[in-house]
């Protein structure tokens, strides 16, 4: 059985890409029906470019990046995996691990500043003919940086308790 903070980020990081992939779902849609409207009805949906940058952009970006980070499914360069030593690859991937945990710490922090600021202000779009409250969207970055953090705690946390199994079993040799 996982442990409960494993299944707790897990559902986190799913339902996180549910939303994103229902945010790219609903942009297609909402675009399509925009042009659509332009095109026939020379009357295009207000607002569509605001909801488009500020919601299903910043969701489809964001929101799965923890899932991305779960997974181990980030772009990597891998020149020389395979042909250094273990050890060497293991400190190599802490290290890759420790600088992506202080990225998202950072992003986190910044963009958790930045969402307060704008939720406070209750900050908005002017569309041509309606007010958009975007502050919402904000949160989305603060969202995906925390769930990338978790993961990678929880996963360089299994890697240290992973090696020291491996180094109390080997027999003879030193951790």
């Amino acid at each position: 059985m996982k442990p409960a903070a494993t299944r707790l980020l897990g559902g986190a990081n799913d339902l996180a890409l549910g939303l994103g992939s229902l945010a790219a779902a609903l942009m297609m849609v909402h675009v399509s029906l925009d042009v659509i409207g332009k095109a026939l009805l020379r009357m295009p949906i207000p607002g569509t470019l605001e909801f488009v940058s500020t919601y299903y952009m910043v969701a489809c970006i964001f929101l799965p990046m923890g899932w991305v980070q779960w997974r181990r499914q980030h772009i990597a360069v891998e020149l020389m995996q395979g042909s250094l030593p273990p050890r060497i690859e293991r400190a190599m991937q802490a290290f890759a691990d420790t600088c992506m945990l202080v990225f998202a710490l950072l992003l986190c922090a910044a963009s958790f500043g930045e969402a307060l600021e704008q939720t406070a202000v209750r900050e908005t779009s002017e569309a041509v003919a309606l007010r958009i409250e975007v502050w919402p969207s904000r949160w989305f970055p603060v969202v995906g940086s925390a769930l990338v953090a978790c993961a990678l705690l929880l996963q360089m946390g299994a890697a240290l308790a992973s090696r020291r199994v491996e180094g109390q079993a080997a027999p003879g040799g030193h951790a």
